[in-house]
């Protein structure tokens, strides 16, 4: 795995934050990181293969809508229900991590991607990720985002 993998996480995420939801984000120190939100949502995805593991991106639950209607090109005035919320998000994770293992090892090394699955937390356990030495945070339309990678071999 690449020594600077940080940076080339939050390099891809930021292109597809960019290309899939049309939403820009912003570097932030995790020292500098404040939520004023009670409600997230993660989404974990598994992986196993050449390493086995996971990856987690944690939104708050007031933004999984906008990521919804900017990833699924629906009107804003339309109507939603959180499946749609959290299917989007799930398509998001599933683009992240599918590009960023070969990024972190090679091409050639081969992952095995298992669907995504959905979670509320609270601000306690969103705090707790934020610790987490392989979090990485950034603010996507002036909300936090967290990026968690954790390898078990």
């Amino acid at each position: 795995m690449q020594p600077d993998w940080h940076e080339t996480v939050k390099g891809i995420c930021f292109e597809i934050f960019e290309q899939l939801a049309f939403m820009f984000g912003e570097e932030l120190d995790k020292n500098d990181v404040q939520s004023p939100d009670d409600e997230f949502i993660k989404a974990t995805m598994t992986f196993s293969g050449h390493r086995s593991g996971g990856m987690d991106i944690i939104v708050p639950k007031r933004l999984a809508p906008s990521l919804a209607y900017n990833i699924l090109g629906i009107d804003e005035s339309d109507p939603m229900d959180a499946g749609i919320a959290e299917d989007a998000l799930r398509e998001l994770l599933n683009t992240l991590c599918g590009r960023t293992l070969p990024a972190l090892f090679t091409d050639v090394e081969v992952f095995d991607l298992h669907p995504p699955e959905i979670e509320a937390i609270s601000h306690k356990k969103w705090q707790q990720m934020l610790d987490h030495q392989n979090s990485i945070a950034f603010v996507i339309e002036d909300s936090p985002i967290l990026i968690n990678i954790h390898f078990l071999t």
